[in-house]
């Protein structure tokens, strides 16, 4: 089932598991799966076998879980045509455009010609799905002659929506910092629907799930961008990092909306008029807004979050913990799933530990982009344009992940491993005592910061034994004094002066 799910773009998939002379009937979507009861299809039960046989085999594409909005030529309920080539079909979706009142009809030609169609490991979870296309003749009016792409996912459906933060961001700058609109993905449409409005069979079987973990199906139309490993050059690598964590800042500063996801498949670029390279940050919809600068604790309640819990465990987001850690905990106090938010190999330590994640700050997306910096010049391949794979921080547990980047932080002989095979015209980023020590400059400043967290937790431990008195008092205001100490090791001022980079364009 999961890898029925990652194979073209769907919102459900069917299947048949057969153990003897038994046989089962599987049916996933992004919010679970549903198994039935055992028959004996070759004898007692084989009128039922027939059911299912002529049901699937007279089934539509769409009728079988392909997403309904995309039509191949000879889509007809006498059989699917072959989906691997995608040559000649179409998205037609009725979509809104962020400065329209209405949504209005389009059809856009799957652009096969620019590359693949990419499709999220798993089962459960968002299942994001990007496909590369091109708005028709009669639509063009509205997109010219752009390269565009579709993004296709299943967030949950109390999460803000991601076009509606996309919107306010981009209005936000347009109002207080215009030039930085080319970093920031540019939307052309959106449309939202529900499970009931997609007939999907769970709503015919009436298996709805909780409040909590119900998702919708969310379609993003918007300007397409190069991936991060196809930039040409070190140098224009480093002009993308330096725009994104300059443009992420002031999305921060100017609309208070933290990303909370900077990764590798998160940042993306394209050239301008001039041959400029700029680079965008991508993938919204993890992000969280707050007028009042107060993004608060993603887990509300109590209980400490899992360690690996079901949605990771199961391998919902590219595959476990490495993927998009979508970890939820149930909160007693609102109906709003509750996150470790990241994609793990890029997680701030504090987002990675055991326990209740805290509120997740803007210096959390800051220790993010260290590690993004550390995993490209570890991994990437300049000449054939592609990364590899950093094992270490790729863990199947968020534990293992605080465990190998704490190590990276502390300790050297862990640090100089995790470059050992970096290419060679990356080294001077992550070498001691040169003019460009990004990587070890950044990674000690955040070592500080980890060294504070382990003084307040012993204190905090202390602490738990001491109830009242003069000690408790003393203990108390040596934790808020270390609790400040960390929060001005790193500010963007710093971040951005080890850049050797300008705080503002």
């Amino acid at each position: 089932m999961n890898n029925l799910m990652s194979s073209n773009v769907r919102s459900f998939g069917i299947g048949w598991l057969v153990e003897d002379n038994n046989m089962r009937l599987w049916y996933g979507d992004r919010m679970g799966i549903v198994v039935t009861r055992k028959f004996r299809f070759l004898h007692g039960d084989h009128r039922l076998f027939l059911r299912c046989i002529a049901a699937m085999g007279r089934s539509s594409v769409h009728g079988m879980g392909i997403f309904p909005d995309l039509h191949f030529p000879g889509n007809s309920p006498s059989g699917p045509p072959q989906l691997k080539q995608y040559k000649g079909a179409q998205l037609r979706i009725t979509a809104k455009r962020p400065d329209a009142s209405e949504p209005e009809y389009f059809e856009f030609d799957v652009d096969e010609q620019a590359g693949r169609i990419y499709t999220e490991f798993g089962v459960l979870g968002r299942g994001t799905s990007v496909i590369p296309i091109r708005a028709r003749s009669d639509t063009s009016k509205h997109f010219q002659d752009e390269r565009l792409v579709a993004k296709v996912s299943w967030p949950h459906a109390l999460r803000k929506a991601e076009d509606s933060l996309i919107i306010a961001v981009r209005k936000g700058l347009a109002e207080a910092k215009p030039q930085y609109l080319q970093h920031i993905v540019d939307l052309k449409c959106s449309v939202t629907r529900t499970i009931e409005e997609l007939g999907l069979p769970r709503v015919v079987l009436g298996l709805y799930p909780d409040a909590i973990d119900l998702r919708v199906c969310r379609t993003l139309v918007m300007k397409s961008y190069e991936r991060l490993e196809l930039v040409e050059s070190v140098e224009d690598f480093k002009t993308v990092y330096v725009d994104v964590v300059r443009a992420h800042y002031w999305v921060w500063t100017t609309t208070r909306t933290l990303h909370r996801d900077i990764s590798t498949n998160n940042i993306m670029w394209f050239r301008d008029r001039d041959g400029k390279v700029i680079g965008v940050l991508c993938d919204w919809d993890l992000a969280e807004q707050n007028l009042n600068g107060d993004i608060p604790p993603t887990v509300t309640d109590e209980r400490p979050a899992p360690e690996n819990p079901p949605a990771v465990a199961l391998g919902a987001q590219s595959g476990g913990a490495a993927g998009q850690a979508d970890s939820k905990v149930r909160s007693s106090n609102a109906l709003k799933p509750g996150y470790r938010t990241g994609t793990g190999p890029f997680m701030a330590l504090d987002l990675l530990r055991q326990g209740t994640p805290p509120a997740h700050l803007y210096r959390h997306d800051l220790e993010s982009f260290l590690y993004l910096l550390a995993y490209v010049c570890a991994v990437w391949d300049p000449e054939n344009k592609r990364f590899g794979r950093m094992h270490a921080w790729e863990r199947e547990t968020l534990t293992e992940i605080w465990a190998n980047k704490h190590g990276f932080l502390k300790q050297r002989e862990v640090y100089d491993e995790v470059f050992k095979h970096a290419h060679p015209s990356l080294k001077h980023l992550t070498e001691y005592g040169s003019e460009t020590s990004w990587i070890p400059t950044l990674a000690a400043v955040f070592s500080l910061i980890e060294a504070h967290t382990s003084t307040i937790q012993a204190l905090q431990s202390v602490q738990s034994n001491l109830r009242r008195g003069p000690p408790a008092a003393a203990l108390e205001a040596r934790i808020r004094k270390e609790e400040a100490d960390r929060e001005n090791e790193i500010s963007y001022e710093i971040f951005m002066e080890i850049l050797g980079a300008s705080l503002d364009i």
